[in-house]
């Protein structure tokens, strides 16, 4: 009698770890993919991915090679190259918003001081100036951008929906610092790359993005690696 045999479930989850991780990641898998035969990136059912190896999680479930990806980011002569400076440009917006909210804190402060001075310390009232700090450096939108254009071509999708392969990417709710999978059902309709910036929005570095009602940063808060989401 005849029988068939049914090929395992193949996950891959990319941890964080900032530029040199990511880097370090497609190295490791442009390596693999060439000392093994028959070993094809692309071809997994499920990738996950958080902070820096959701970049990485994105390109490889939309069939961008691991050589491909290396080619993207360390040379400057393809047709699709990776360029750091669209994310280290300063986050103006956010730092326009928080100098306009300086005046309306410092006279609320004032306020709340001189309405009881003798149990208030003027330490405490000012503490509401400590809003006007802004939340990040750089302006992280950079990373939609990029992605946005680079999901847009060569049969690629930003749309979780239409990959061929499962992808989660994770990002971190930044009230209630619970890990939220984006492409599982009930987060799969949001762009895949807002979902790669809500992923790597480390704070203080990067602004918190803002996914309908919630604000979400870097996923790697919680911990660096979710296999267990695949």
């Amino acid at each position: 009698m005849a029988t068939t045999t049914r090929r395992s479930t193949i996950g891959l989850a990319l941890a964080g770890g900032g530029p040199v991780g990511g880097i370090y990641e497609v190295g490791a898998m442009a390596a693999l993919a060439e000392a093994l035969d028959g070993l094809d990136f692309n071809e997994f059912d499920i990738y996950v991915g958080v902070s820096s190896g959701a970049f990485i999680a994105a390109a490889v479930a939309n069939r961008l090679a691991p050589s491909s990806l290396a080619r993207m980011l360390v040379e400057d002569d393809t047709e699709e190259v990776f360029d750091p400076e669209m994310l280290l440009r300063p986050a103006l917006g956010e730092y326009f918003r928080r100098a306009l909210s300086v005046p309306v804190l410092f006279w609320t402060a004032l306020r709340q001081y001189l309405s009881d001075p003798w149990h208030l310390r003027l330490i405490e009232a000012f503490q509401g100036l400590s809003h006007a700090i802004p939340t990040g450096v750089f302006n992280n939108a950079g990373i939609d951008q990029l992605l946005r254009r680079l999901f847009s071509s060569g049969g690629r999708s930003n749309d979780f929906r239409q990959l061929d392969h499962r992808l989660f990417i994770v990002a971190t709710d930044l009230d209630t610092g619970e890990s939220i999978p984006f492409g599982a059902p009930g987060y799969d309709d949001i762009p895949i790359s807002v979902a790669v910036q809500a992923s790597a929005a480390l704070p203080g570095l990067f602004p918190p993005v803002l996914v309908g009602e919630r604000y979400f940063v870097d996923g790697a808060l919680i911990k660096t690696l979710h296999a267990s989401v695949a």
